[in-house]
């Protein structure tokens, strides 16, 4: 049962506050605003909506957070207050930040995530399943919020639990503004060699030929896992060129123990010119 009506008062709610802090969850400053903490029908209704906003926390932790915020600030349960003041109460004495700055790249809050950080979160804190707030917005597949979060000083290498760096989801979404954030934050254009990926590789197949010469010209190993093959076989000869003109061993097999001369069509423009290039070295 639902005491007072729950979704009248977030509505009508969500329409005052302070303009400053109008995307900080409604469910904290609702219960200050009207709620009876000693009527049960009341209370009960908006930890139900407020386990819904945050999954990732027990009853135990809402119920000791709402509280906390009403006796430390000794305000009687029935005495109107500010969204701002819960708001301070919250993230100076009892919000854990660094778990909010988290939550906030989850919800994708630009303006969360710099509230947590101005309350003192660390912006490369590392969570219980070895995330930091970067790797999250990698994880969530949103660059906004990563770009976001390298302007704010994140490490633009932080893999996420699953081994995903930004550099992958840059080639995946072909997303090539998002790869020139990257290289000019110095990202690494090199996975470990026993990880047996190459971003290079990666990114020419998938046929972003102009993302592969931006790592290429960043630096990117031109044989590690032999994208002087891939560059072969997708069939473009500007890239082809460059990676010999890099270095690229023209004579290395790769694991079917083809060279990439012997991928390349016979009489094609790739083919003549690996032939002379492999003839005059």
């Amino acid at each position: 049962m639902e005491g007072k009506d729950v979704k009248q008062n977030r509505s009508e709610m969500e329409g005052k506050g302070d303009e400053t802090f109008k995307n900080f969850p409604w469910d904290v400053f609702c219960l200050a605003s009207q709620y009876n903490l000693e009527s049960e029908e009341d209370f009960f209704s908006t930890l139900a909506v407020m386990r819904e906003i945050y999954p990732l926390i027990t009853d135990a932790d809402i119920v000791k957070c709402l509280k906390m915020v009403l006796k430390e600030m000794g305000i009687a349960h029935t005495e109107p207050v500010t969204l701002k003041k819960i708001h301070d109460a919250l993230m100076k004495s009892i919000w854990d930040v660094d778990e909010w700055l988290i939550d906030a790249v989850k919800r994708n809050s630009q303006e969360d995530v710099k509230r947590a950080l101005e309350y003192g979160a660390n912006i490369h804190y590392l969570s219980s399943t070895e995330d930091t707030p970067f790797s999250v917005a990698i994880m969530e597949r949103n660059i906004p919020m990563a770009s976001f979060l390298i302007q704010l000083g994140s490490e633009v290498d932080d893999m996420t639990s699953a081994g995903t760096t930004a550099i992958q989801l840059a080639i995946s979404e072909k997303d090539e503004n998002f790869l020139d954030l990257l290289l000019s934050a110095d990202a690494l254009v090199d996975l470990d060699e026993d990880i047996e990926k190459s971003y290079l590789v990666d990114a020419i197949k998938a046929g972003e030929l102009k993302m592969a010469m931006k790592l290429i010209r960043a630096g990117a190993d031109v044989d590690f896992m032999f994208p002087l093959h891939a560059a072969t076989q997708a069939r473009s000869l500007p890239l082809v060129q460059m990676l010999v003109q890099e270095g690229a061993d023209l004579w290395a097999t790769d694991f079917s123990g083809q060279t990439a001369l012997q991928l390349a069509e016979r009489g094609s423009p790739i083919y003549d010119y690996l032939f002379l290039e492999m003839n005059t070295a």
